[in-house]
């Protein structure tokens, strides 16, 4: 999975309204709102923004640290959920010790790929800040991961309000810092920033007090940063090229770091500023609590960083993926409170980088292709667009060819046919099979086989006419080897009839020679693979299997393979021929 945004919380929309009219630049003369607001071109448009091609130098923030968490992980309680990625919504909860419920809401198309997803309650948890203090808490699983869409976690309990402050750590509970939270529903509702460890410090006098000092503390500090920041020129790094092809963690992780760096100043002010304002509002009972001009102003920075970033480099493909993480975690933190260019106008951008890769699979038949094809097609169904799925699964459509030569004295026979392979089929919907059950089949599918005897007795004939056999191709994975797997059934039928014209009659001699001579020949290739049957489900099935080399052109196989019993003047020779046919 490829982490993608940071992400924001849930707000109270008609506080933060005001907030926001408050927080504008009002120009006195003409009325017009300038600078900071809620208008499309407001503002961002007036930055100049530079790139830059040498590492920026950022401004250092004093820690923002509460202290560190201890605890006991109850991973007998732990619930696990599979986010299908499908599109849905999805919601886990699980219940602490206390009888406190934590539900996690996942929104729709919050991923591009499916996720494991667990949230375990927490015991003993003691913050060295305040030790003796009662503390509830989970751990939110696999660490660090983020969505497309803005996740939030209520807390509740039957019976009872629920009051606090809501804190987050890093996994193993260090660095314990504020999170913005609200009242919601005689409980507590909160971002999830990204996945690690939350926490809930109940409601105590003494503590209250200091926690609304530390936030004043924070809140006065960040102010000052944004000032000096503002007096900074605009200036984004230039993104990395990274394609989608053959993607790994080290890729994955350059793509989260552009990300993060493009607003990594002004995400930082922001979030003390959010975290420090909404949690002084919480402890003094719903007081309003005005976010400043200059928290409007940063968010304005960011939005200008982003637009400029892709005037600049779309329609690259390769710089897509860092653009577009850059774009996002700005989109999220700016989006509720100002106008921000949505994630839907990266869309062109996303359908050109789809096409680029598309031509890659269908014309320069380079396999490294079809995950990125397909990674940005999720992402255009993600962004509003139409999804191109069946064209991209029919571009792993081959034809194989095969050609047998079987020589035993007096009885040399040629086994010949094709057929198509495809990834998928179609029984109420379309299924894609190495996905539905076996992760190393690419394709599969049926071809049809003649025999033709070519020797010197004109009066022999070989029945049946033809005949078809399973056919699969495995293992295509060019990032990491120039090898594929093609496997067959069988070379001959199990009716092979040999059929003898004479002067008083025909004669008929059954016996599947071709077939259990290439069996003793191929003894090494054979093995049991499992196999979609249309009507039969999954079954085994003993197939003969070739590894062939992987070419980049039309005709991706072309390898011939002999054995041969020397003594008995017995041999056979298999030549396969597999072409990649899209379409």
């Amino acid at each position: 999975m490829i982490p993608l945004l940071l992400l924001t919380g849930y707000l109270i929309i008609d506080r933060l309204a005001k907030n926001i009219v408050i927080g504008k630049k009002t120009d006195n003369d003409s009325g017009v709102t300038t600078g900071t607001g809620d208008q499309v071109n407001n503002g961002f448009e007036d930055f100049e923004v530079t790139i830059a091609d040498t590492p920026l130098e950022l401004m250092e923030f004093p820690s923002r640290s509460i202290g560190n968490a201890t605890f006991k992980v109850e991973t007998s309680k732990k619930t696990i959920m599979k986010y299908p990625a499908d599109g849905k919504a999805q919601s886990v909860s699980v219940m602490d010790a206390s009888g406190i419920e934590w539900t996690l809401q996942i929104p729709d198309n919050a991923l591009i790929d499916e996720e494991e997803i667990s949230i375990t309650p927490l015991n003993n948890i003691e913050l060295d800040r305040y030790p003796g203090s009662m503390l509830h808490g989970i751990l939110l699983e696999p660490d660090g991961l983020e969505f497309l869409k803005s996740s939030s976690i209520t807390i509740k309990k039957a019976g009872e309000t629920i009051k606090g402050v809501v804190l987050t750590s890093e996994h193993d509970g260090s660095e314990v810092i504020l999170s913005p939270s609200e009242a919601h529903e005689e409980g507590i509702k909160a971002p999830v920033q990204h996945f690690s460890t939350l926490l809930l410090v109940p409601e105590d006098d003494e503590i209250t007090e200091e926690f609304k000092d530390f936030a004043k503390a924070q809140y006065e500090m960040a102010l000052e940063y944004a000032e000096r920041l503002l007096e900074k020129p605009l200036s984004v790094p230039a993104p990395p090229s990274i394609s989608p092809e053959c993607m790994n963690e080290g890729k994955e992780e350059q793509v989260k770091e552009y990300g993060e760096l493009v607003c990594k100043e002004e995400e930082e002010i922001v979030s003390r500023i959010w975290s420090a304002n909404r949690t002084q509002w919480v402890l003094s009972g719903g007081m309003e609590m005005n976010l400043p001009p200059v928290f409007f102003q940063l968010l304005h920075r960011m939005n200008a960083k982003v637009r400029k970033l892709k005037s600049q480099y779309e329609p690259e493909p390769e710089k897509f993926m860092p653009v577009f993480n850059a774009a996002i975690r700005a989109w999220k933190k700016t989006s509720f409170f100002i106008e921000a260019p949505a994630p839907s106008a990266f869309l062109s951008w996303a359908e050109k980088a789809r096409k680029h890769y598309m031509d890659k699979l269908n014309k320069d038949h380079d396999f490294k292709a079809f995950g990125a094809a397909f990674h940005f097609d999720r992402v255009c169904s993600l962004l509003g667009g139409d999804s191109i799925l069946q064209r991209i699964i029919n571009s792993m459509t081959f034809k194989l060819n095969v050609d047998v030569q079987y020589h035993t004295p007096g009885y040399p026979i040629t086994i010949k046919g094709e057929g198509t392979l495809k990834p998928s089929y179609e029984e109420g919907g379309i299924e894609t099979i190495y996905s539905m059950y076996d992760k190393t089949l690419y394709a599969q599918g049926e071809i049809t086989l003649k025999y033709e005897y070519t020797g010197e007795d004109e009066d022999l004939t070989i029945e049946p006419e033809e005949f078809t056999v399973m056919a699969q191709i495995r293992n295509i994975n060019p990032c990491k080897s120039d090898k594929i797997n093609i496997l067959i059934e069988a070379f001959g039928s199990d009716d092979e009839t040999y059929v003898y014209e004479q002067t008083y009659g025909e004669y008929r001699d059954s016996y599947p020679w071709v077939k259990e001579e290439s069996e003793m020949h191929f003894e090494k290739e054979r093995k049991e693979v499992p196999c979609k049957i249309l009507g039969e489900g999954v079954i085994a099935l003993e197939m003969f299997d070739f590894e062939v080399s992987l070419n980049k052109e039309a005709m991706i196989a072309d390898e011939t393979f002999r054995r041969e019993q020397s003594m008995m003047d017995k041999w056979m020779v298999v030549k396969l021929q597999l072409e990649h046919t899209p379409n």
